[in-house]
C-alpha cells in the first residue's frame, strides 16, 4: 500500500474547533456541543448486587401499576399460498 501511494499528497483530517470528542464502546467520536455523551457517576456506595438494589421478590413494574395482558396466539397465514414462501 506504501508503494500505491507514495506519489500521492498526504491529506490528514483537522477536525473543526467545535467539535468535542468522546469515547463510545471504546471507539473515539466526534460530537456537536453539548451532544456529546456524559457519564454518569456511580453511587457513594459502589455497585450493587441485584437483590440489593431490587430486593428479594420485586417485580419490575412499580407498585400500583398493571401488568400487561398476555400475548395473544400469532394469525396463522392463509391455506392458499400454495408454496410461494
Amino acid at each position: 500500500m506504501r508503494d500505491a501511494l507514495k506519489d500521492t499528497p498526504v491529506r490528514d483530517f483537522k477536525p473543526p474547533k467545535e467539535a468535542r470528542f468522546g469515547y463510545v464502546n471504546g471507539v473515539r467520536e466526534a460530537f456537536r456541543a453539548g451532544t456529546e455523551p456524559r457519564s454518569v457517576p456511580l453511587p457513594a456506595d459502589g455497585p450493587r448486587s441485584y437483590n440489593e438494589a431490587w430486593g428479594q421478590g420485586a417485580t419490575a413494574a412499580p407498585p400500583g401499576v398493571a401488568t400487561p395482558p398476555p400475548p395473544t396466539q400469532p394469525k396463522q397465514p392463509p391455506a392458499d399460498l400454495n408454496g410461494l414462501f
